[in-house]
């Protein structure tokens, strides 16, 4: 399955969502969901379009998407429109009884989605080193879209640092953008990428990896998303940016 996967959440998850979002888009998987709703827009038919768009739904299962109005809403037209609905079960609850003989998957907790489950909607893992050559870096560069602006420094960031995990957080300090900016400059790429290579092995496969930690029950400490730059890819990346 490749194409646009529309999320279906409750306001109250959004927290997970966004970092679901990140995790995806990381993966290669080019996401939608109401938050890029621009001011304005008609809310109602800016979904509906969402949808009719989208190559599948992810519906995220708790006690409060069960409640949601707007969520059986956009689950509704969905099935209306017979997308595939993928049930993402993030807290114990009772399933929409529209999709409740389908498998949920399980990340109860609050962790990311299995790898098998990213690539049945044609993501990777990220950092294939055999995938990037320095002319497809530099097309990165050359790029005069406001995602690959914001990659650009991103990829200068992560270049200092090869190997390293960098949390969302920092990497969000590090390169003076908010979380909404970087979401959105991932999310922005993965279309980039498609666009470039949409029947070459390359689509979706981004030049950085992501992983996401959760935090051990108890501990204190937050849940992150991490990147990481390869040291061939920083490498690559440090020729082209001659840094």
């Amino acid at each position: 399955m490749t194409g646009l996967v529309f999320i279906s959440y409750a306001r109250e998850d959004r927290d997970y969502v966004e970092k679901l979002v990140l995790h995806l888009t990381g993966a290669g998987v080019e996401v939608s969901w109401d938050f890029q709703i621009q001011a304005g827009a008609t809310y109602a038919r800016e979904i509906e379009k969402r949808i009719d768009t989208c190559s599948a739904v992810l519906f995220v299962v708790t006690p409060e998407s069960y409640e949601s109005e707007w969520a059986r809403r956009e689950l509704h037209h969905a099935l209306e429109q017979r997308k595939p609905i993928l049930p993402v079960l993030l807290k114990t609850s009772p399933m929409p009884i529209q999709i409740n003989d389908r498998q949920g998957e399980d990340v109860r907790g609050g962790s990311m989605p299995s790898t098998a489950f990213v690539a049945a909607l044609g993501g990777n893992s990220g950092g294939d080193e055999s995938a990037w050559s320095e002319s497809d870096l530099r097309r990165i560069v050359d790029d005069e879209r406001p995602a690959c602006h914001r990659m650009v420094r991103i990829l200068d960031r992560l270049a200092e640092r090869p190997g390293r995990p960098t949390s969302l957080t920092e990497l969000a300090t590090l390169t003076d953008f908010t979380r909404g900016q970087l979401g959105g400059a991932f999310n922005g790429f993965t279309r980039i990428c498609r666009l470039w290579w949409p029947d070459h092995p390359k689509q979706g496969i981004w030049p950085i990896r992501s992983h996401y930690r959760a935090a051990p029950p108890g501990s204190g400490r937050t849940s992150e998303m991490y990147y990481t730059l390869s040291a061939g890819n920083a490498q690559r990346w440090r020729r082209v940016r001659q840094l």
